[in-house]
């Protein structure tokens, strides 16, 4: 009955609203096709002919829209408002002309009128839309004015709608493939597959996160691609419940337990919407945007508000992640040390538990990599109780300063439905083990002091990464003479003991360092190593930094970069973070580096002559880390009045990381240096006004 009368609603009310404006009809592949040639970058996907085009559609709603989970609640309202709602739709044309490229997702924000039907529309349901394109970064959404119901493919009128609700399978490699910068985004198939319904058959889960009261993410890998999920969805995260989430969505309760993703080595079948995101924790995508996995059901739909709803299971609904099959777990892991001396070799030892009794182990492998070593190495270990299942290693020795990670690799055949599966489960660094405490699958060959900077900040395999020092909270003796090119006078301290790669480092401004200024040279002899968003960081303890001579120039400290030495590589400039770098004979390519959607302040430089396929460096007036606590001398909004277009002889900057993307940190305006008789930006356009005081003496 309800849904009766929210149809005679929707039919009544808003077909006494249709707007005066006019609108084309279009079909959802018109929103998400390109004319030829436009479209060379994930910088230009928001720059669609059609944006902002008054249009309508048709389409079926594909993910049950109380799923939605990307808003945050709004303030301290009673009951719980949240900020927006995530509807994903396919095209009804679809079921006629293909399904290439006739996916959208809609954002609907709370103010608008239409956003209370969308909380009661089903799946299956079929809506005629009016509204207009709109990007989010570089994530296109649909903006509604007006919608109007036109049935559901529960109907037999509508049956010919049904087979949409469906994933279609694809190849991951068709989505996201593997370049030698990492993984990116298959550009030329954006427009057939964005916000497309998939399903990706036996696929590899590689890395995961396990957070029961966050946010989980995994990664899965199918030959060549491979694909991050994503949390659109209510069901697939841990931060959302009954005391913090609007009432009525489909949050996860008790009975349902925490959301956990699947063990590394778990073979899947995964199904969502492709989305374009830059989320990338591990470190292992190119510079392009990646398309991420919006799983979006798990078969369970709770119904009603908080206070009185039922639990359903209800037959058909969709399941987007299965399990075919389990890895080998791991039990009773143990390291003889973590930071042994030289002449110590570190024994490990494990025990191996199949997922089934009946699965044999085909292999238990050590995978490592040590900072001395170009490729990692892959050893057998020993069988030290085959009925136990106990198996042990021993590493060679190492040289001091020597950074070693591992895995540990368990093989294993399983049987899906008649089909042999190898399937292979891993233990990494910081894994948790039976008792859900972080295990330590890395050490650090130490035995006298650290007398160089590239000993902390260098990782195993030279991946963008924590110091190996990072993870102890030891206070390491040192020997480091350094010079500060980055002073408290520029609002943060740097300093730098060469201009080669890892030379450089960020150090806590506290009642310690805080008369640091540029071209100090100093003496460091014990420091705590942190870090974060894979920026390092020395805290330094009372008595351990020595000031030797202060007005020293620092122009040969700073090595010269391109911006492709940091956007192009596979580790994203990862030698040079912490570095004041300095750019050569480039221009600045947009003053907006996250528009349209957002302004956090960055904007971006490009080699001169660099105008296709752009290796464009981030540039942002402060640094987003913590717990340096940097001020800054450059305004906020400074790149609002950046001129597009303008030539600089160089441009100066401290290479940090954060939210996915290197960026320099000017120290202060002067670190822009633009070419003979050009400038840097547009004038100051908001000027603040200010009355004289009485008795003031003015000239006008």
């Amino acid at each position: 009955m309800l849904r009766k009368i929210l149809c005679v609603l929707l039919l009544v009310g808003f077909g006494a609203t249709l707007s005066a404006e006019a609108q084309q009809r279009v079909t959802l592949r018109d929103l998400n096709t390109y004319p030829e040639g436009t479209l060379n970058s994930v910088n230009d996907i928001p720059n669609h002919p059609l944006v902002g085009e008054f249009v309508e559609f048709t389409a079926v709603i594909i993910g049950y829209p109380r799923n939605s989970g990307l808003a945050n609640p709004i303030g301290d309202s009673d009951p719980i408002q949240i900020g927006r709602i995530h509807v994903f739709v396919v095209d009804t044309t679809a079921a006629s002309e293909g399904r290439e490229g006739m996916y959208m997702q809609i954002v609907q924000g709370s103010g608008q009128d239409t956003f209370e039907i969308f909380e009661g529309l089903e799946r299956g349901d079929i809506i005629d839309v009016t509204g207009s394109l709109t990007f989010f970064g570089n994530t296109g959404q649909m903006t509604v004015d007006e919608i109007d119901f036109v049935g559901s493919t529960e109907s037999e009128d509508f049956a010919r709608y049904r087979p949409l609700l469906e994933p279609i399978t694809v190849d991951m490699q068709e989505v996201n493939r593997l370049t030698e910068a990492g993984y990116e985004i298959v550009l030329e198939n954006y427009s057939n597959f964005v916000n497309r319904y998939v399903r990706f058959n036996q696929a590899t889960v590689v890395n995961n996160s396990i957070n029961d009261t966050g946010r989980p993410w995994f990664y899965i890998r199918q030959g060549e691609g491979n694909i991050y999920s994503t949390d659109t969805s209510l069901r697939f995260r841990n931060d959302r419940s009954v005391n913090n989430y609007r009432d009525g969505y489909n949050v996860r309760r008790d009975e349902d337990g925490p959301y956990r993703p699947p063990a590394p080595g778990a073979v899947v079948e995964a199904s969502g919407f492709l989305v374009v995101n830059g989320f990338d924790p591990d470190n292992i995508d190119g510079p392009e945007t990646t398309f991420n996995l919006a799983m979006w059901d798990d078969g369970v739909v709770w119904r009603g508000s908080f206070g009185d709803a039922s639990r359903e299971t209800p037959e058909g609904w969709p399941n987007d992640l299965q399990i075919l099959g389990f890895p080998p777990s791991f039990a009773d892991y143990s390291i003889s040390s973590t930071l042994p001396s030289p002449t110590d070799q570190v024994e490990i030892n494990v025990r191996v538990v199949p997922a089934d009794e009946g699965d044999d182990l085909t292999s238990v492998n050590v995978v490592y990599s040590a900072s001395n070593a170009e490729e990692p190495v892959t050893a057998p270990m020993e069988v030290v109780n085959e009925a136990n299942m106990e198996y042990r290693f021993t590493f060679p020795a190492f040289p001091e300063f020597t950074s070693v990670t591992f895995r540990i690799e368990a093989n294993t055949t399983v049987d899906v439905d008649g089909t042999p599966l190898d399937i292979t489960g891993s233990l990494r660094d910081g894994d948790p083990d039976e008792f859900d405490e972080p295990v330590d699958l890395r050490f650090f060959v130490l035995d006298g002091d650290i007398d160089n900077i590239a000993v902390i900040n260098r990782t195993a395999g030279d991946v963008r990464d924590a110091s190996p020092l990072a993870a102890f909270d030891d206070e390491f003796n040192m020997d480091i003479e350094a010079t500060v090119v980055s002073g408290v006078e520029d609002g943060f301290i740097v300093i730098h003991d060469s201009n080669n790669p890892w030379s450089g480092i960020f150090i806590v401004n506290n009642e310690v360092t805080d008369n640091l200024s540029r071209g100090d040279r100093v003496r460091i002899t014990s420091a705590v190593v942190g870090a974060s968003f894979s920026n390092n960081f020395l805290t330094i303890p009372s008595g351990s930094i020595e000031v030797l001579s202060s007005g020293n120039d620092v122009e040969d400290l700073i090595p010269v970069v391109t911006p492709s030495d940091i956007v192009r590589t596979a580790n994203r400039g990862a030698e040079y973070n912490g570095m004041l770098v300095r750019v050569n004979d480039v221009y600045a390519f947009t003053s907006q580096a996250d528009a349209p959607a957002s302004d956090f302040g960055e904007w971006a430089i490009a080699a001169q002559g660099d105008t296709e396929d752009v290796a464009a460096l981030r540039i942002r007036g402060n640094l987003a880390v913590n717990p340096i606590n940097p001020t800054t001398n450059i305004p906020a909004g400074f790149n609002a009045h950046v001129k597009e277009g303008n030539e600089f002889d160089a441009v100066y900057g401290v290479l940090s990381f954060s939210f996915s993307n290197p960026k320099l940190a000017l120290r202060s305006i002067d670190d822009i240096v633009p070419v003979e008789g050009g400038d840097i930006t547009f004038p100051v356009r908001n000027i603040n006004l200010f009355e004289p005081g009485p008795g003031a003496l003015i000239v006008v």
